[in-house]
């Protein structure tokens, strides 16, 4: 059987024509080997539990069988398809109840959109300024970061609670005058000006109460320093450094320092004179001594103006070379100004009743050493250098006016020379005394000007007065020779002195003159006598004055060959002992230099002397004939 369309078929016998319809399903169906179709294999499992006999009724049966399956089937699927209906209708409903929520979100949506556009628009336009004031605000954090100060460098600025400042005051102070400068160029290049000036105005009030916190700290810094000294700190030299653009302020410092300071040399000056140092006696116990009295105290002055000067050099060394050079000599100035007054009450005391003139010299050298050693450190007007001026001038005054007493008194003494005509003991303690002093300047003096004018006046007090007494004990002599002799002995002396000494050129001339012009003296009066003594000065007088006018010179009385003869024996006498003619007074000229001179002298002049009668001799104008006299060679010969 084969069922197609719900409808069943029966086959039909073989022997129907070919032409039947059901012959040719029945072949192909036969062709067809259903035994091998899986779909036909399962269609029979699914039928052969529904056929359970097999009839000419089965077809019909299964045909009702299988149309009651199928509307079991379509019931079963009516059924199930209701629930799901039922679902779908649930579903349904919510998917409308949930387009009516969304249609209402949305009207609600647009609503609120349309009404929020505005709000929107606010919001895009606020961010916009949003981002301006950001940058407005990143620019004013900017302008603040760089024109004013941080909270700890305001409260660096504003000191320590014990008055004193900390070394993060100076950079917070640097920054501040970096801002100050800043807000003058910011002004220079903005147009707004308003900025500028409130920056510069503010920093300046900060700057300016700084300042007074740095002032009020390096006065009580200056008060620890005059009982202490050590080494400096380095907020100190900052604190002076931090000064240099507050010049009024860094005088007052360096005053309120110098102040402090001078306080603490008085007293240990005061210590050093009255108790003595490291176990040392104290310097008044040398006051019986000027000259190690006073040294000393200049010496102790000297070495303390000196750590006073490396002191001030440590606080000063952050400065500027020309500020320190400023003001250095002017504070060591004001330092040792009291040192100044109580050196001058002693020294003037131990001035008094002293006259010793060397003593006095020597003092005067050590105040002029000193002076020129402490000068370059505290300046030439400073009241320690005006001082020691002072007590030197004082000093050189009471010495002269010591020396000249001296002189006086020596000179006083002077008596009449002596017969051997030599210097008379006054003479010699007055030039013992010239050479002291002359010794002391010149072991003491460092040249110059005013060791040139002392000393000059130092040889005139001596010499002056000297000189007057030499001419005066010379008025007690009986010849000129004796004044001349006496006269060449006491220069010679003083030549001999002056001659061992600088600056004495112009003294030794005047003495040199003097002793050539008493030479002169002692050479005429000498030559004068052995012409005398030889009877030969009348005829040198007559050949001086005689000229061929008069006629030959032998017809001159007093010129005649027989005195001309005995004349010439006489003098050849005294060619054959010549020192029987000289004059006894020039063998006590006591320098053998001087004596020899003269001596020399006296000769040539004896031989120029007999050269002038010697040509009137030899002249066959004044018939001299028969005469034997010598040639002026050989007397020279003999005279030498």
């Amino acid at each position: 059987f084969r069922m197609e369309n719900g409808e069943s078929e029966k086959t039909v016998p073989t022997s129907f024509s070919s032409a039947n319809p059901a012959k040719k399903k029945i072949d192909k169906l036969i062709a067809s080997k259903v035994h091998n179709d899986p779909a036909f294999a399962e269609l029979m499992d699914y039928v052969s539990p529904i056929v359970s006999d097999i009839d000419i009724h089965t077809e019909r049966r299964l045909m009702r069988k299988l149309e009651q399956r199928e509307l079991d089937l379509n019931k079963e699927y009516l059924k199930e398809f209701e629930k799901v209906n039922e679902h779908v209708q649930k579903f349904s409903d919510k998917v409308t109840a949930m387009h009516t929520i969304c249609a209402g979100l949305t009207d609600q949506i647009q609503q609120n959109k349309e009404k929020t556009q505005d709000l929107l628009n606010k919001t895009s336009a606020l961010q916009n300024r949003k981002k301006v004031l950001e940058l407005k605000q990143k620019a004013i954090d900017d302008f603040l970061a760089k024109f004013s100060l941080t909270e700890a460098e305001e409260k660096a600025l504003e000191g320590n609670t014990d008055g004193r400042v900390s070394s993060d005051f100076f950079p917070a102070l640097t920054r501040a005058h970096s801002i100050y400068e800043q807000s003058k160029q910011l002004l220079r290049t903005c147009a707004n000006h308003s900025a500028a000036m409130g920056v510069m105005e503010e920093m300046s009030k900060k700057m300016e109460s700084a300042y007074d916190v740095l002032y009020r700290s390096i006065q009580r810094e200056c008060r620890v320093l005059s009982t202490e000294m050590g080494e400096v700190k380095g907020v100190i030299a900052d604190s002076f450094a931090a000064l240099k653009d507050r010049q009024v302020l860094l005088k007052y410092a360096l005053d309120d320092y110098a102040n402090a300071r001078k306080n603490n040399a008085m007293r240990a000056f005061s210590d050093i004179l009255t108790r003595g140092a490291g176990g040392g006696k104290p310097l008044e116990v040398l006051s019986h001594d000027p000259l190690r009295y006073t040294g000393d105290m200049l010496a102790w002055i000297y070495e303390c103006i000196g750590s006073e000067k490396e002191l001030l050099m440590a606080m000063l060394s952050k400065c500027p070379p020309e500020m320190v050079r400023e003001h250095e000599q002017r504070v060591l100035s004001l330092i040792s100004s009291q040192l100044a007054r109580t050196f001058k009450v002693r020294v003037e005391q131990t001035l008094t009743g002293e006259h010793e003139s060397t003593l006095l010299y020597k003092l005067v050298s050590i105040l002029a050493f000193y002076a020129t050693k402490i000068e370059p450190i505290v300046g030439t007007e400073s009241d320690l250098v005006q001082t020691i001026e002072e007590l030197q001038q004082l000093t050189l005054n009471i010495f002269f006016s010591g020396l000249n007493q001296t002189v006086l008194k020596i000179l006083a003494k002077m008596g009449t020379p002596d017969y051997d005509l030599l210097p008379v003991q006054a003479v010699h303690q007055s030039l013992i005394l010239l050479k002291e002093v002359l010794d002391v300047h010149d072991s003491t003096s460092a040249g110059g000007d005013d060791a040139k004018n002392r000393f000059d006046k130092m040889v005139a007090s001596v010499l002056d007065p000297l000189y007057r007494s030499i001419q005066l004990a010379t008025t007690h002599l009986h010849s000129g020779v004796d004044i001349s002799v006496y006269t060449l002995n006491c220069l010679s002396s003083i030549h001999s002195l002056l001659i061992l000494y600088p600056y004495t050129d112009k003294r030794i001339e005047v003495a040199l003159a003097l002793m050539s012009g008493h030479e002169d003296t002692l050479i005429s009066e000498e030559a004068s006598a052995i012409l005398s003594s030889t009877g030969l000065i009348p005829i040198y007088q007559k050949a001086m004055a005689h000229n061929q006018s008069q006629g030959p010179l032998s017809s001159i009385s007093d010129a005649d060959s027989a005195t001309v003869k005995r004349a010439l024996e006489a003098f050849d006498n005294f060619l054959a002992q010549p020192h029987y003619g000289r004059i006894d007074q020039v063998a006590r000229i006591s320098n053998m230099q001087v004596r020899d001179r003269v001596h020399t002298r006296t000769m040539e002049a004896v031989v120029a002397a007999y050269s002038i009668i010697h040509d009137k001799l030899v002249d066959p104008f004044n018939k001299y004939e028969g005469l034997e006299a010598k040639t002026v060679e050989q007397v020279r010969d003999l005279l030498k």
